[in-house]
């Protein structure tokens, strides 16, 4: 197709060429064609065949390619028509696909490709059918963790109850994947299904197999499981469990974990000392006034001294802001900073669109604002942010910000 006029990216060369569907006068009879060579005796041609239809993104002939699979004896090509539906989102594709993932007498690189078309067709639909699978005697526990993954990647809902049936599995691997998958599903989600799953989850942190241990302990660091800061800190004295614990802890900042994190601060590993350092800086405040204790007694680690030095003298990042906008770059409206800001105001924004203040959080642990998520990345547009930062006395104090284009700041007006 010929461009649109709209830019493609500031790498187009990294990118993949537009797919070619413009048709022209000799497409019907080469699509045609190849239709008819789906059938042909060679297994090396139907394979051939089978690749044009899924790289022109031929979706008229799903329906041939579907008739095709079930009569397709050779495994090379009924693999390749399993991926082309895949590739090119065939739902009604679905029931044959898991049908092959059922069959006992499909070989593995079948059930591979088959259960890796059902996960790029997606939907609920895509899910339901996966979880089904789990229930199945036929399903192997080789390959269960597999499907598993799978329903991890998909993210629907309606595989939470199947997934939680399988923590009771024998199998370790299954058990193990079975957290993953539901932490993986239930992230972001409102708090009853997320909450259902902490409480399944809670008791395999004490199972028999290390694995399935360990899963469950970086679990609850995952979905938030406060109830598990004193079982995950006994953890973190076990040496089969002491880097998952950590890392677990780090992600729920608690006094309690101190040492913990203390110990983490001197680890050898890069991401638990950088964990360990974030945890701390949440907590610096109510931490204070016991490693002052520890200063005292010699009791802190010498080598996270640095540190902690660090933590308690570094910038500590504005996550939480309010933005207004977008508007057109030049000018944008006057708003008296010297005054309160009205967080119910609206204002003429962007081509006259009525915009009132939104609350926005930190993409990240600098404190970064991403108004192109917030609003999109047009050139030629301004938006305001706004904080309110409290200090108990009055003192000076270091102030930094940036921006990749203008930026213009008030502090109490000015």
């Amino acid at each position: 197709p010929p461009w649109d006029g709209r830019w493609w990216g500031t790498q187009p060369a990294q990118q993949k060429p537009p797919a070619k569907t413009i048709a022209w006068e000799g497409t019907p009879r080469v699509m045609a064609t190849i239709r008819e060579l789906l059938t042909d005796r060679s297994a090396s041609v139907r394979a051939a065949a089978v690749e044009a239809i899924v790289s022109t993104d031929n979706r008229e002939s799903r329906g041939i390619l579907r008739a095709r699979f079930s009569h397709e004896t050779d495994a090379q090509v009924k693999r390749a028509i399993a991926l082309g539906l895949g590739k090119m989102a065939d739902s009604d594709a679905l029931d044959l696909l898991t049908a092959a993932l059922r069959d006992p007498r499909s070989d593995g690189p079948l059930r591979d490709a088959a259960l890796e078309a059902v996960e790029m067709i997606g939907s609920q639909k895509a899910a339901v059918a996966l979880a089904a699978l789990l229930g199945e005697k036929s399903m192997s526990a080789e390959r269960k963790p597999r499907v598993i993954a799978a329903l991890a990647r998909l993210k629907d809902s309606s595989a939470i109850e199947p997934l939680l049936q399988t923590l009771k599995t024998p199998s370790q691997e299954v058990r193990s994947a079975a957290i993953d998958a539901l932490v993986a599903i239930v992230q972001g989600k409102q708090a009853p299904a997320r909450d259902k799953v902490m409480r399944a989850v809670r008791p395999l942190r004490t199972d028999a197999a290390v694995e399935v241990r360990n899963r469950a302990i970086a679990a609850a660091g995952s979905l938030g499981d406060r109830e598990a800061v004193p079982s995950l800190i006994a953890a973190s004295e076990q040496p089969e469990s002491r880097f998952e614990a950590a890392l677990a802890l780090a992600a729920l900042p608690d006094v309690r974990a101190l040492q913990v994190y203390l110990r983490g601060l001197t680890d050898k590993n890069t991401d638990l000392r950088k964990s360990s350092a974030a945890a701390i800086g949440k907590i610096r405040d109510q931490a204070a006034a016991v490693l002052d204790q520890l200063a005292v007694r010699h009791e802190l680690p010498p080598e996270a001294i640095p540190e902690l030095r660090s933590i308690y003298t570094g910038l500590v990042p504005v996550t939480s802001w309010h933005v207004l906008g977008p508007f057109a770059f030049d000018p944008p409206p006057y708003l008296a900073a010297e005054k309160p800001i009205d967080l119910s105001a609206t204002w003429n924004g962007f081509e006259g669109k009525r915009v009132g203040w939104r609350s926005a959080e930190a993409v990240d642990s600098r404190g970064q604002i991403d108004l192109g998520k917030i609003y999109s990345n047009d050139d030629d547009r301004a938006a305001y942010a706004s904080a309110v930062l409290e200090s108990p006395t009055e003192r000076k104090a270091e102030m930094v910000v940036g921006s990749d284009d203008t930026l213009t700041v008030w502090l109490n007006g000015r």
